[in-house]
């Protein structure tokens, strides 16, 4: 599979086909109406798959862009790492569906979408005030629905 394709392919499952939803709506996707309703087990490989996603696109992404030796070069060059800190979750991942599930919980959150959440579920564990993320996440979601409601 060509790289372009990968990329491609990837981007659309994470960001397009959820969105699918918000087109004409009057109110915004209500992602946390769905998390709801998925068991443990969707919700586990729901992370799981945007983590592999995520990794899967950075490496094909790596080599494509990267010199030869760049990407496993030591110490890491600082766009390396810069990507990797907004890529990988780390020891945090088994406990994100439930920060997922208790962020859904406030009505202010519901439109944020999962695959952001996934990240903010990480940057909470990790011990960051995610405010400002989650105030920024509640802007694009609703961003978005205007865009797609034009």
């Amino acid at each position: 599979m060509s790289i372009r394709l990968l990329l491609t392919t990837s981007l659309i499952v994470v960001f397009v086909v959820p969105q699918v939803g918000y087109a004409q709506s009057a109110e915004p996707y209500n992602h946390a109406a769905v998390w709801r309703a998925w068991d443990f087990a969707a919700r586990n490989s729901y992370v799981r798959g945007v983590i592999d996603g995520a990794i899967n696109v950075y490496i094909a992404a790596a080599e494509e862009w990267l010199a030869p030796g760049e990407f496993l070069k030591t110490p890491k060059l600082r766009k390396v790492t810069l990507v990797e800190r907004r890529v990988f979750v780390g020891e945090v991942e088994s406990r994100i569906p439930a920060v997922i599930t208790d962020l859904y919980g406030d009505p202010a959150n519901v439109y944020i979408a999962m695959v952001d959440m996934v990240y903010l579920a990480r940057d909470k564990l990790e011990g960051q005030n995610i405010d400002p993320l989650l105030a920024a996440a509640r802007k694009r979601a609703i961003e978005l629905h205007r865009l797609t409601n034009r």
